[in-house]
């Protein structure tokens, strides 16, 4: 163990080499910052001609929200610099100008953004996913995807109970709001070593995308129906748990329709025109499916449908190269809406809002949790031929808390704050949104860290694999 933690910090300290820096400063790098600082210009130029005021220094919401963003892609890329994930440089980036600085951000559009942001990262995980690997480990992905984020929402809701103080019914929202893990962290750092060829024979970001997106299903699902116990007294909860299993049933429908839809529109007379329909409806069905669901109050059913759409379409795609090219272009879309995603997150971390007498016994509450789920994590995941060095590297995925946590943490606030009726559970409300921040705070740039310091070291390539045969073979 004491091996590869030195290499670790070898590994760490040779990140910053000449070769590094001489990449970073070359002509096509530049050239391509320079192509992205001119398309930032008219972005503006163009709000600033529409929108007026809204773009303009020093107080319009347009103009800081597009400084957040060049903020954040310079630290990002700074971070690629350092070989170090970009997530952790625009994620404290954004924390730090919304903690220095007096943001005027639009809170609608940050949500609406945060969604679309979603989207775009399920749908390339569904494009992403082999229905072999799924098929083949469809057992380790469900058990991956429950038993963690169950086992985490029991121990969170029996603890916050006597450590914070909060009603049952608080704590089991608190429970699962805080199991779910960030299918974008995962997918921004595991990519990256998928490209690579790292854990690529076990089909392990398969298994870790797939399973991701179930657990977030469930945990919205369990989420949202908490949020049902607590503001719809008068709803009986025998319907209140119904209406959960009916709403992934519309998620899991909706999303297989408009995938086989996909298979047959549009045409391929025009190969040009087609490329370009079909991106475009992959994208606008599963935006649609998010918003829709949303707005009818079955939210659990946008994100699965996000995932089946893409999934069940590629499944026709997969055998020409339509699948690849959309693929490149979800990537293209999911380096911006990366930014956005992650920024917005970081702004919505206000250290003046955190009450610390709720923080010390929620982060004593947060650590028990995230043990527990790793040591569930490391005993669950058997039958597929993983070593222990693999499962640890899993387990240090599923610490990862970011895009559930933001996106759902203030809804009990915001429905308090528009009805006096519920004014005395303010408390409760303010410290579920205290933890869910600190869990963003404590886990995100760790679990990036961790998946991509040490995915070389504890995952294997093909190989390294042949290798490692032929030494044994020799002996």
């Amino acid at each position: 163990m004491s091996k590869e933690m030195s290499s670790v910090s070898h590994s760490f300290l040779k990140n910053f080499t000449k070769e590094n820096v001489n990449q970073f400063f070359s002509s096509d790098n530049i050239t391509q910052l320079l192509s992205q600082a001119l398309i930032v210009a008219f972005i503006w130029a163009t709000l600033w001609s529409i929108e007026g005021p809204n773009a303009c220094p020093p107080d319009g919401h347009l103009f800081h929200l597009l400084v957040v963003y060049i903020c954040c892609h310079i630290a990002s890329e700074l971070m690629i610099l350092f070989c170090l994930p970009p997530v952790v440089g625009i994620l404290v980036t954004g924390c730090l100008l919304a903690n220095i600085f007096t943001l005027n951000l639009n809170k609608q559009l940050a949500t609406i953004l945060r969604d679309i942001s979603l989207v775009v990262i399920l749908l390339r995980v569904g494009l992403e996913l082999s229905p072999n690997n799924i098929f083949k480990l469809y057992d380790v992905c469900l058990r991956l995807s429950l038993i963690p984020c169950i086992v985490e929402t029991i121990i969170v809701s029996i603890i916050s109970c006597f450590l914070l103080d909060l009603p049952f019914k608080w704590s089991l929202l608190l429970g699962f709001l805080l199991s779910a893990s960030s299918p974008a962290i995962i997918v921004s750092n595991v990519l990256p070593l998928k490209n690579k060829g790292f854990g690529e024979s076990k089909s392990i970001s398969s298994m870790l995308m797939a399973s991701s997106c179930v657990d977030n299903i469930v945990t919205i699902s369990g989420v949202m129906m908490s949020l049902r116990i607590i503001f719809n007294s008068e709803m009986p909860l025998v319907l209140i748990l119904l209406t959960t299993p009916l709403e992934i049933i519309i998620g899991l429908f909706s999303g297989i329709l408009f995938g086989l839809i996909l298979w047959f529109i549009p045409s391929n007379t025009w190969q040009l025109i087609a490329k370009i329909q079909r991106f475009v409806l992959l994208l606008m069905s599963a935006i649609t499916s998010k918003f829709v669901s949303k707005s009818l109050d079955i939210s659990s059913a946008g994100p699965l449908a996000c995932v089946v759409i893409a999934f069940t379409a590629a499944i026709n795609w997969r055998d020409s190269q339509i699948n690849e090219t959309l693929v490149k272009q979800m990537d293209i879309i999911w380096s911006i809406f990366r930014t956005l995603l992650f920024a917005l997150i970081g702004t919505s971390i206000k250290i003046s809002n955190i009450n610390f007498n709720n923080t010390f016994y929620g982060l004593i509450c947060l650590i028990i949790a995230l043990f527990v789920r790793s040591v569930t994590v490391i005993a669950i995941i058997f039958g597929a031929n993983l070593n222990f060095k693999e499962k640890l590297f899993i387990s240090f995925t599923w610490l990862s808390k970011a895009t559930v946590q933001a996106s759902l943490g203030p809804m009990a606030l915001d429905f308090i704050n528009s009805d006096d009726n519920y004014i005395n559970d303010r408390k409760y409300a303010e410290k579920v949104l205290d933890l869910a921040v600190l869990a963003i705070i404590v886990t995100a740039p760790l679990s990036s860290l961790l998946i991509s310091l040490t995915g070389p070291l504890l995952l294997t390539t093909n190989k390294s694999q042949k290798s490692e045969k032929t030494q044994t073979n020799k002996n």
